[in-house]
Formats: structure tokens, sequence, C-alpha cells
């Protein structure tokens, strides 16, 4: 469901990370007391030496950029935002992040680079935006989305309550007020007025799309939905073991198929799988691709409300209750053709803005410490593009085997 607002956030080019505070604890050593031997005296005994923290690694420059300098820190600083929240109660070493940070130098550098080129680019004030232009870029995406997925709006504000805790005009106005969705609302206006052109997709070009991708995107294969009750069987166990575990599931399914009985309640009591706190609700899926093949068979072969006899997997054991079923479906060019030209139009106005953030970069004046020198991605994909492409059957010829290369054979 958290898919459901990405569509607030799709077109922030820039900083699409998730902001997270980091949690440190800190602790005081408690100091000592006097050793029981010692005898009572005047002079109180001297205090404990203080500890003395260790000096933090001293900081150093990464990148310069028109003059302004990027330490190592900055990077550091977007990554933990980046990654922080991924990493929170996970057992990582030093090591590990040191070599991540390592892994991902060049785009957590362009990143820094993107924003602080924009940020310079918008402080130029060549271009206003208003509050109009704010909503007007927020009711595309909202439409784009309501379009996309046969919602009406009633319907995807029920859908933000439920998961935000707040209604669609209020989490509207909460992206509103976040300096990235004006951002971006200036960059669309800038990239506009420096690469004119007309963005708004015709319905020829919807039609194509639509042909090209019908199989794909809007043709929708047969789906039930299912809810389950799961008890697992630990890797490695034993006969006796499932045996106990397949006697529970047995007692389960007798309180299930009990007159009156509630699968919702009886899944929140019992299952083991984390759909027991939504009563054991799985949504819909497919025959093919969407379970395992036991479970996916067993509840294709069930009419709507009945239950399942025992079914195991590689899981464990299974009770299934289909709760609906829909037949396969095609949407039609008129049921999509809003939502693909909106798609379409959003895809060339991002095609301006790369074009403009792409002429920054390269009017940038970008150095690095000796020994920190790095290619950032735009500068490899750049090189990538300007280089003729290589015969393999004219670099094989030309090639002799190097006369001492050590054998990939072991023996």
């Amino acid at each position: 469901m958290r898919r459901l607002f990405y569509v607030m956030t799709i077109v922030l080019l820039l900083s699409s990370y998730i902001c997270a505070q980091t949690e440190t604890a800190t602790s005081a050593a408690e100091p000592a007391g006097p050793s029981p031997a010692t005898p009572a005296a005047d002079v109180a005994p001297a205090p404990p030496a203080p500890e003395v923290a260790p000096e933090p690694p001293a900081d150093s420059v990464a990148m310069i950029v028109n003059g302004k300098e990027f330490m190592e820190s900055d990077i550091k600083n977007l990554f933990m935002k980046q990654m922080g929240p991924r990493m929170r109660g996970r057992s990582i070493s030093q090591a590990q992040i040191d070599n991540m940070l390592n892994m991902y130098r060049g785009p957590l550098l362009q990143e820094l680079l993107d924003t602080y080129l924009v940020e310079q680019f918008i402080n130029q004030g060549d271009v206003t935006v208003t509050d109009e232009d704010i909503d007007r870029q927020l009711d595309i995406l909202v439409q784009l989305e309501l379009t996309k997925q046969g919602w009406t709006r009633e319907e995807f504000s029920k859908m933000v309550q439920e998961n935000k805790g707040q209604s669609l005009d209020e989490l509207l106005a909460e992206t509103k007020k976040d300096p990235r969705m004006r951002q971006e609302v200036y960059l669309k206006k800038a990239a506009e007025k420096l690469h004119p052109g007309d963005t708004e997709a015709t319905e020829t070009e919807a039609k194509e799309y639509y042909d090209k991708n019908r199989e794909s995107r809007y043709s929708n294969p047969e789906m039930v939905r299912a809810s389950h009750i799961l008890i697992k069987i630990p890797e490695g166990a034993g006969e006796e073991r499932k045996a106990e575990l397949r006697k529970k599931i047995e007692d389960i399914l007798t309180e299930v198929k009990a007159e009156g009985a509630d699968f919702a309640a009886l899944a929140a009591k019992y299952s083991e799988c984390g759909s027991a706190t939504n009563g054991g609700d799985l949504n819909f899926f497919p025959r093919h691709g969407g379970m395992v093949e036991p479970f996916a068979e067993a509840a294709f072969a069930l009419q709507p409300d009945q239950i399942s006899d025992i079914v195991e997997t590689k899981f464990g054991y299974h009770i299934i209750k289909m709760t609906d079923h829909k037949d396969p479906y095609t949407k039609t060019f008129d049921e999509v053709e809003k939502a693909i030209q909106l798609e379409l139009t959003m895809q060339k106005q991002q095609q301006q803005i790369q074009a403009l953030v792409s002429e920054l970069r390269e009017k940038a004046v970008i150095s690095f410490p000796e020994g920190k020198e790095t290619t950032l991605p735009f500068q490899a994909q750049s090189r990538a593009k300007t280089q003729p492409p290589v015969d393999p059957e004219a670099a094989s010829a030309d090639e002799e085997p190097a006369k001492d290369a050590p054998s990939d054979n072991i023996e």
C-alpha cells in the first residue's frame, strides 16, 4: 500500500529519498566507589580519571564544485539519510558501511552535485513559482493515479486516511509545503522556458503506446482473493515435530469449519503469517507467479467463501479461504487514454528537466583532491556515448594471446 503515496513525490527528481533521523544512544560510566579495603580518611579519595572520548576522524574535502567544497562528512550524512532506515535494527559492521560508502561514492557525489547546482540555479530567480502552480502540479499527479488505478477521489482519500491517518487534502497540503515540491515545479517551468516545445502528449502517441503495451500493462489475468491460516514448519523439522504441527492445524481446521466460525478472527489468533493482522487476507493474486504452486492451485480450485482442506507448502501447513474472484480483463483504449496521455506528458516534462540538469552539470567546474578522483555516473555515460563501438571479431583478430598468461584450470 505504500506505493499509493509514492505518487506524491514521484516527480521529485533530485531528492527522492526519505529523510530520517538516526537515533544514537549515549551511556555515562558511573564513577567507581572507594575500595572496601581503603581505610576511612579525612581526605576524600581522588575521583576516577575521566574517560577520554576517541578523536573523531578528521574531515576532508571530497569534491569542489564552482568553488564550493563538499566534505567526506557530506557524503556520509547523505548516505545515512538514504540508507539509515534500512539498516536500523540490523547488525552491520563499520567495515561493511565503509564498503558501501565506497561502492556508492559516485552516485552520492552526483546527488550532492545536482542538489547544489539546482539550488544555485533557483537562486538566480529567473522563474516565479506560485501556489497555484504547485496546486496544478499536485492535481495532475492525483488525476494520473486516479485514472491509472480506476479509483474515485473519495476511494483514494479513504485509502490515504486508512494508511496515513490523514485525509487526501491534508496530505496534499503537507506535500505543498515541502520545499522539494516547489523546487520541482520551478525546474519544470524553467525547463519549459529554456527548452520550449510542446510537452502535451497527443491522442496518436497515446494510442501507439497502448497498442505496444496492451498485453503487458492493460491485460489483467484471472485473479482470486484469499485469506489463510499458516502454521510454519521449522527448517530441518523431523517427522515427529511435523506430526505435532499437523495435529495442530487439523484442530484449527475443525474450529474453522464449525458453524458460525469467524475465519478472520481465527487467522488473527492462530496464523503465523504476517497477514494475521489483516485476518489472513492476502489480497488478489494470479494463477501463476503470485503464490507458490501448491497454494495457488488450491486457492483457484475453490469457490467464493469455500474453505480448503490442509495444504502443505515449503512454508508450512495452510488453511485457505477464497473470498473473491475476478475474470480476465483487458482495459480498452478509451478507459486508459487519459492516464496514458498524462503519463507521456510527464515523461516529456521530465526529459526537459533532465536536459536542464545536464546543462548545469556540463557548465559546472568540478574538481577533486589528489587521490580522490572520481568518475561521476553522468560522466561515465557521456564517455560511453562518445566511444566508437568495438567490433569483437576485429578485436580478437588483432589481439595475440599472452604467452605467459596463468591458466584458469586448477588441477
